[in-house]
């Protein structure tokens, strides 16, 4: 198995290191939100079962030690601003850039809550399988022993029946469900699942702008953002149930690189809305007299058309239905040049620098040889458009003398849907255990693969020892650009996107990137080769 020449790294590199602030008062603590006015109050005096803090949230000692053990001791400004309202069970949408810890924000509070009864107690919905499996192991450490995770994603047969399996397990049904759209409609919209799913609890939408995708428009043109607010965008969601993609198998993820082919990725991530459909039913199959299920929506490009969406698909009357909008500071202070974007008013992280090389399309593989000799990353990741075939750049690559050179998907052990066969080569705790050790990989700068994926399963990966971040190719919207830009930069740190433009469109795009965010784009020319 390809995530297997990973296990053997050093331990996992700590999230955070700073102590608990000394003023933490052991009776009561605040949390102020001054951009809304709001002021949120935990009471954590000591009570049975809970007589700790994490910042704002009142935890058990069991889910203090978890949490330090999975190195969080303690919370950063998103999470300590988003944790108290999650807590109470209000509906929120977390809007802050990318690297500010938006998944601990909302993964602490929901699973640090006794889950009471039998069946799925919350539910995280992901667009990718790369991300669901990210997602589902920042979650593990953080759960009870007797509380079980199910990753609900496309593999191979072995893989999707252990999955079903451990759905219908009478003893020990999980408790938590992560998983991408279709596959958690297979799962879930069916006679043997549905009492298990009736008193779900919270509902996680992430990469929100991803799942909900907002419908086609004449306007192909990049998108322009205005002072606090961008215009609707395109081509954005999950992949749907089209015929390549049957309902009774997953369908409408990865089934390996020829999936993507030419330009119709845009087209399917236009057509259809599993996430909508997923909601919908859930919600018809709620048990009698149960209010609908808390919704968390996340991601670091929100516009007010995506909330009153979201406010809709819920049951709300506008906007306000989606939630409190909750944001964050950056890390580190922005010039004044940088502009701010969406209902949270959210900048492009100050501590990525940005660079193009341009030359022509028949020197994009010696262009990159030259991107890796100038900057030397030590823990790189190449982005490809969504038509371009993954497999085939990793043979090119290979080629070209980048043995380093592997699939994303491969890195994290999930096998293409063909590969039938038993064993553990689609097991969930394989995909894991391969995503822990590529977490170690670039954390420690040792063994680090160069990791290749496309725009959409590159969305919210956090492998925070990215250096560089190599686009090949410019991102047809600016959303694209913002997210893809962040997978370097986590949480403060300093890190460099590279594109590499082959074509006057491309180059026009990326200037038009450069005035909408206000940032610095150093251009490279490579035309002779």
């Amino acid at each position: 198995m390809a995530a297997a020449c990973f296990l053997s790294l050093l331990p996992a590199f700590p999230r955070l290191a700073a102590p608990l602030p000394a003023s933490l008062s052991p009776a009561a603590v605040c949390s102020p939100f001054p951009r809304r006015a709001v002021y949120m109050c935990v009471d954590a005096a000591p009570t049975e079962g809970r007589r700790h803090t994490f910042g704002p949230l009142a935890i058990s000692e069991a889910m203090q030690a978890r949490l330090h053990a999975a190195g969080y001791t303690h919370p950063m400004e998103i999470q300590r601003e988003a944790m108290p309202l999650i807590a109470e069970g209000r509906n929120v949408v977390l809007h802050a850039a990318t690297g500010s810890g938006k998944t601990l924000a909302f993964l602490a509070p929901l699973l640090a809550q006794p889950f009471e009864g039998r069946g799925v107690r919350v539910l995280i919905v992901s667009p990718s399988q790369e991300l669901a499996i990210q997602l589902a192991a920042d979650a593990q450490p953080l759960l009870a022993e007797d509380a079980q995770l199910l990753l609900a994603i496309s593999t191979n047969e072995a893989g999707e029946r252990e999955q079903e399996e451990a759905l219908l397990r009478p003893a020990v049904a999980p408790r938590v469900i992560v998983g991408t759209p279709q596959r958690l409609v297979d799962l879930l919209i069916s006679p043997k699942a549905r009492h298990l799913v009736g008193g779900i609890q919270a509902v996680v939408l992430d990469e929100v702008d991803l799942l909900l995708p907002p419908s086609p428009t004449r306007d192909d043109q990049p998108p322009r953002f205005s002072r606090g607010e961008p215009s609707r965008s395109r081509g954005r969601g999950e992949p749907s149930r089209g015929r390549g993609a049957r309902m009774g198998r997953g369908g409408g993820e990865r089934r390996g690189a020829a999936q993507y082919i030419g330009g119709s990725i845009e087209r399917r991530l236009q057509s259809k809305r599993t996430t909508e459909y997923l909601l919908e039913s859930l919600l018809r199959n709620r048990r009698p007299g149960k209010p609908p299920p808390q919704l968390v929506s996340c991601s670091a490009t929100i516009t007010a058309d995506l909330r009153r969406r979201i406010g809709a698909l819920i049951g709300g009357d506008g906007k306000k239905g989606a939630g409190v909008v909750v944001t964050a500071a950056p890390a580190h202070p922005s010039p004044a040049r940088l502009k701010k974007y969406g209902v949270g008013a959210v900048q492009i992280p100050s501590t990525i620098s940005h660079s193009a090389y341009v030359g022509l399309p028949s020197g994009e593989l010696s262009m990159l040889k030259v991107v890796f000799e100038e900057h030397a990353p030590e823990a790189p990741l190449l982005v490809l458009p969504n038509g371009r075939s993954v497999s085939k750049m990793v043979a090119a690559l290979r080629d070209a003398g980048f043995d380093g050179a592997i699939p994303l998907v491969e890195a994290l052990g999930v096998p293409l849907h063909s590969d039938g066969g038993g064993g553990g080569g689609g097991s969930q705790a394989a995909m894991l255990q391969g995503r822990a050790a590529l977490q170690r990989a670039f954390a420690t700068r040792e063994a680090v693969p160069l990791l290749v994926t496309t725009e959409h399963s590159a969305r919210g990966v956090d492998l925070k020892g990215v250096d560089v971040v190599v686009l090949l190719g410019v991102p047809r919207h600016l959303e694209a650009y913002v997210h893809l830009a962040g997978r370097t930069a986590r949480e403060g740190r300093r890190g460099r996107a590279v594109s590499v433009v082959t074509s006057d469109e491309e180059q026009l795009r990326l200037d038009t990137f450069r005035r909408e965010l206000g940032i610095t784009i150093e251009s490279v020319e490579l035309k002779f080769l």
